[in-house]
């Protein structure tokens, strides 16, 4: 599925995480099972004096063709990388310039991107969206904010979430009186009340319900074509919190589909 974006005919492809010790790291070890290829972190990966990357082995170092970047600054992980990406010694999935779609404003033009990209209408409903540098949006956000979701507009994953209805009066202020301030940092929504599967606490012995959403994964070749996988991860929130991610100190459980 990589190796369609490579110009040799047997590239290597690994996967770049942060380490064992980073919050996605199970999501990491999923995804390069399911694809087949090599996991590896910072120390595993070199750019030789030609320029081109290579990974360290046992029985003797590799040319790397690709690397599914799974990780927020490549340079601190394996200097050298972004520029022998720029000159094509690498290709890097999940390049520089996606992070774009980390500012959570782009929500605002998903269903315009849908039309735009493939031509049809939006079939998910997503969770309204308001920008706060719109005068009108914050005149409404401040008389609805107890209700609404803050998050800061540059932040990945839960960081800088904020479910207002789930805060006490006290913090809801400072961050009304912080997101009018500074309205280019933040954004709105509404608040969805999602789904929550019984989940088993191994510290109280007993079930309790979690807020949970699916993760699933798709990947696109060289043609274009997109590959979903089947099934996906289901990300679990907190005891008495309704965010979900990693960073945030969700957790992960494999989902099945039944036909």
């Amino acid at each position: 599925m990589f190796a369609s974006l490579c110009d040799t005919d047997s590239p290597v492809c690994v996967l770049l995480t942060d380490s064992k010790f980073g919050s996605a790291f199970f999501e990491h070890r999923y995804l390069s099972e399911l694809l087949g290829i090599p996991l590896v972190d910072g120390p595993d990966l070199y750019v030789g004096h030609d320029g081109r990357v290579w990974t360290r082995c046992l029985d003797g170092d590799f040319e790397v063709g690709l690397v599914y970047r799974r990780v927020e600054d490549v340079e601190l992980f394996v200097p050298g990388l972004t520029a022998a990406y720029l000159d094509h010694k690498v290709v890097l999935v999940n390049a520089m310039g996606t992070g774009a779609c980390d500012d959570k404003l782009v929500f605002l033009w998903v269903p315009d991107m849908i039309k735009a990209y493939l031509g049809e209408e939006d079939i998910l409903e997503q969770a309204h969206s308001y920008d706060l540098r719109s005068p009108d949006n914050r005149q409404y956000v401040l008389q609805n904010l107890d209700s609404l979701v803050l998050k800061t507009r540059l932040r990945y994953g839960g960081l800088g979430v904020f479910i207002m209805p789930d805060l006490d009066k006290g913090y809801r202020s400072r961050l009304s009186q912080q997101s009018m301030e500074q309205p280019q940092v933040f954004i709105t929504q509404e608040t969805l009340d999602f789904s929550q599967h019984l989940v088993f606490d191994e510290t109280s012995g007993e079930f309790e319900e979690r807020h949970v959403n699916l993760r699933v994964f798709a990947v696109q070749n060289g043609r274009g074509e997109v590959t979903v996988f089947p099934g996906g991860l289901t990300r679990v929130s907190e005891a008495n919190s309704r965010v979900t991610n990693n960073s945030s100190g969700g957790s992960c459980k494999p989902s099945w589909v039944v036909r």
